[in-house]
């Protein structure tokens, strides 16, 4: 059975930015994952993707994208998914938002995963949004008032898909988010679900090394988190790749 990728992007109040507040679509995300998880689903991360910067688009904060990562489901499960994902956006979303919820079960079409990529690198219209979504098998639901929450949930299902892009905010599993502070040997780092711990240079660190780390953010590669660091003094310490 295929993975199941939801998207989530603009739950934020136009125009104001509240980090850390109910709102924020990171913490929605979340709020998801502890939703889809509470009825049974193996929620194996949450992404942040990076999208484009730009006057055009109003948004509160660095424009970013969240998505949610399911393990094997059947196409039923998936789409009973989508509607928790869409159904607690609803409720948590500022009321003035423009929040967008996409899904994408399996892997991207061509034309998906090269309109998600665009979307990374230039302003890419709704109406265009719409017609690859539907082409491409792609469903998407607009909670707020235009919808153009739209265009990120769509890029995040499909880039997710691609199991090579975004940084992991939490492995809900192991709570990962809440680990911070601290010094880790990296068998400890591994039972968190990163499943490597590479220097800048790409050299993969043994278990038994230790890590000074603030926090732990590792990015998608091929489907593993994978943490990386760098050799300070005689310390590794942790970097945060996008």
């Amino acid at each position: 059975m295929p993975m199941t990728f939801i998207g989530i992007d603009d739950t934020d109040a136009k125009g104001i930015k509240v980090k850390g507040s109910r709102r924020g679509t990171g913490r929605v995300a979340r709020a998801v994952a502890d939703e889809l998880m509470s009825l049974g689903f193996d929620v194996l991360w949450i992404l942040r993707h990076q999208m484009f910067k730009s006057s055009l688009i109003r948004t509160p904060g660095n424009n970013s994208a969240k998505s949610v990562t399911i393990a094997a489901t059947s196409i039923e499960d998936a789409k009973r998914a989508f509607d928790v994902a869409v159904k607690a956006v609803g409720e948590l979303a500022a009321p003035d938002s423009d929040a967008g919820v996409a899904l994408l079960v399996g892997t991207p079409s061509v034309e998906a995963l090269s309109l998600a990529r665009r979307i990374q690198g230039e302003y890419v219209e709704l109406t265009k949004v719409l017609e690859t979504a539907e082409r491409s098998g792609v469903s998407v639901a607009r909670i707020g008032n235009e919808g153009m929450g739209i265009i990120g949930a769509f890029a995040a299902s499909v880039l997710a898909s691609t199991g090579n892009d975004g940084r992991v905010l939490d492995i809900p599993s192991s709570k990962l988010r809440d680990v911070r502070n601290l010094q880790i040997q990296v068998k400890e780092v591994h039972e968190l679900g990163i499943a490597d711990v590479r220097s800048v240079e790409g050299e993969v660190l043994d278990e038994d090394e230790m890590l000074m780390a603030e926090e732990l953010k590792p990015v998608l590669r091929g489907f593993r988190p994978v943490l990386y660091v760098k050799k300070v003094g005689r310390a590794w310490m942790t970097v945060r790749v996008e």
